[in-house]
């Protein structure tokens, strides 16, 4: 009862004397802990770095955080609980959890950490070990086996779901209609990649995607004699580590069952298959099956192996170089949209063959983008029929042109492109310069797959066009807005709205007049966003007031075609001439044998110069 007395006393005592106060430490690995609360005056905080294993968890960090009183006693909160704050370049972010590690080993969850790049905060109520940690990360690749029989009953006879490092291994051999001649993939192509991992027939480790990818592969069967072709163990003679059903005459094929031989010590490699038992020497060929089973002995022999990582590109069998041989090189592998450029160690070394190697190695292919992959750009313009008003969302377009390019594969592209924004600019220049780039709907940019299968899509709108027709020229010349087109506050007596190269309902001008834009007046009345006037195609507003035609004071020149068959109006539009104003040809007119006079007098509109008969509409002089 005495001892209990003073346990209680004591603790009570260490309760007492309590400052709301901060107190930091940098822990050996400079890892920052900071506590915060009612805490024992004079008192210190330390941090230990340990270790500490959670199941499903990676530790990134583990502390044995100890908190003592002004006499160095261990102290424990008994009411409040004390805020935790630790700070270190290993803590990656928001997905981090805090786990307690109480004296007597047993592990609880910190609930509502507060967690960021660099630092999680947390509140304790006792101190010992905590530690930080981020959920395992671990995908799989699963491998299915399907016998589908005469009736065409499809049945799954083995799954393998594979790790990274985990290897495939061929299913023994399945019964069905026939002899079983191997395993082919849902394509029809033939499956001969037993023996490798899983990150190897990915072709780079595995992910969310590749989980989510089984494989299905299917059994082959041919109405033949069915023998076995036995491959026995390495370790055991009498242990048979793979057994393959063989078609009489099929080549036996033993690569693929090589690398599932371990023989215990990974400096001893087995390079090859004999039938002969014991035999120090590969035989060069495995022969075909002859109407028997067939078995197989792996043949070992001191060395080296070299694992080849392709990093997407083609499959290269595991080389094995014996302790007295060199090294040689493989085949290079191929990856389509890029060039092999050589192997390298796993410090990023080149690694050259013809030399031996003193323990085994992987390697991993360099490749180098190819700089002439082909990309295609679709270009779409704005459909004039559209609203000039319509939202984003309703704005509909036709195919221009699809353009085929060709850059580095991976490069990034975008309407930006020199060759793509070349042709934005010819494109523009076909419907003088009324195109406007939408980059809301163009793609920004794309990357440049090896395929050649990226597609860049170009939209292009069409701008704005106001069109304007006025009693006479004298109110044009009055008209206090002569530039505005979406907004127009203007006085004209008509005025139209819309996408270039669309259409409206034409205004009649008062009998014997025409309109006249100032440059070009119009044998027919305007009816479209846009102008046949030449100086006048890059406007956005067009100005018409009417302008009369006096017959009798206008003249079109015709010049005799060079192939003399006919003539061909040296004009696009009827010149007036003023007052009595004699004609004259300039000088490069006067070189022609003989000029002919004649007059025109329409019966009803006058025709464009060029719809003249100049046969029948013509009075010569």
């Amino acid at each position: 009862p005495e001892k209990t007395q003073v346990q209680t006393q004591a603790k009570e005592n260490s309760q007492k004397n309590l400052t709301q106060e901060t107190w930091t430490t940098t822990a050996s690995d400079g890892t920052q802990i900071t506590v915060s609360g009612k805490l024992p005056s004079g008192g210190s905080v330390s941090a230990v770095p340990t270790r500490a294993s959670i199941k499903g968890q990676t530790t990134l960090l583990a502390f044995d955080i100890t908190i003592c009183d002004a006499h160095g006693t261990k102290w424990e909160p008994a009411g409040s609980p004390i805020a935790v704050n630790i700070s270190s370049s290993r803590i990656s972010g928001n997905s981090v959890s805090v786990w307690h590690i109480s004296d007597s080993s047993s592990v609880e969850q910190v609930s509502s950490p507060t967690s960021a790049v660099g630092s999680v905060s947390f509140t304790a109520k006792g101190f010992s070990v905590y530690a930080v940690t981020t959920p395992d990360t671990h995908f799989t690749k699963t491998y299915r086996f399907h016998v589908i029989d005469a009736s065409g009953t499809d049945s799954i006879v083995s799954t393998q779901k594979l790790s990274d490092n985990e290897r495939l291994i061929e299913p023994a051999t399945p019964s069905g209609d026939g002899t079983f001649s191997g395993w082919k993939t849902s394509s029809g192509s033939t499956f001969t990649d037993f023996g490798k991992t899983a990150a190897e027939l990915n072709g780079a480790a595995l992910d969310a995607a590749a989980e989510a990818s089984p494989v299905d592969l299917y059994a082959s069967f041919t109405a033949s004699n069915r023998h076995v072709v036995y491959f026995m163990s390495a370790t055991d003679s009498n242990r048979v580590l793979s057994a393959v059903a063989y078609a009489d005459g099929d080549t036996i094929q033993g690569s693929s069952i090589l690398p599932l031989v371990n023989t215990g010590n990974p400096e001893i490699q087995a390079v090859g298959w004999s039938r002969t038992k014991g035999a120090t020497q590969p035989d060069a060929s495995l022969g075909t099956v002859n109407g028997q089973d067939v078995y197989l002995w792996p043949v070992v022999k001191a060395g080296h192996s070299i694992t080849f990582d392709s990093a997407g590109g083609s499959s290269v069998a595991t080389e094995y170089v014996d302790t007295d041989d060199v090294t040689v090189a493989p085949s290079n592998p191929t990856r389509t949209g890029y060039t092999f450029a050589g192997w390298k160690t796993s410090d990023g070394t080149t690694f050259t063959f013809g030399s031996k190697l003193t323990q085994s190695i992987r390697l991993t292919a360099s490749w180098t983008p190819n700089a002439n992959t082909v990309y295609h750009v679709n270009y779409w313009i704005q459909k004039s029929t559209d609203p000039y008003n319509a939202a984003a969302a309703d704005k509909t377009y036709t195919l221009y042109t699809v353009q085929g390019y060709t850059a580095a594969t991976d490069a990034t592209v975008s309407p930006a492109t020199t060759d793509v924004a070349s042709k934005i600019a010819a494109i523009n220049g076909q419907y003088y310069g009324h195109l406007l780039l939408d980059t809301e709907r163009s793609d920004s940019s794309a990357t440049v797959a090896a395929d050649g299968s990226t597609t860049l899509n170009v939209y292009l709108d069409r701008s704005l066009v106001r069109v304007n027709f006025y009693n006479s020229k004298a109110d044009y010349n009055n008209d206090a807005d002569k530039t505005g087109v979406e907004n127009y506050s203007g006085s004209a007596a008509h005025t139209f709205l819309g996408l270039y190269g669309a259409t409206f309902t034409p205004v009649e001008p008062g009998a014997g007049y025409r309109w006249f834009d100032g440059t070009y007046w119009s044998a027919i009345n305007p009816s479209s966003f846009d102008s046949t006037s030449i100086t006048n195609r890059l406007a956005n507003r067009f100005n018409y007031y009417p302008y009369k035609v006096n017959l009798t004071k206008n003249i079109i020149r015709f010049i005799d075609k060079a192939d003399g068959n006919g003539y061909s109006a040296q004009d696009s539009s009827w010149i007036p001439v003023a007052g009595d104003e004699k004609l004259s040809f300039p000088p490069n007119l006067a070189m022609y044998s003989y000029v002919r006079y004649g007059y025109y007098t329409p019966s009803g509109t006058p025709k464009d110069p060029s719809d003249l008969d100049l046969d029948t509409d013509i009075t010569q002089w």
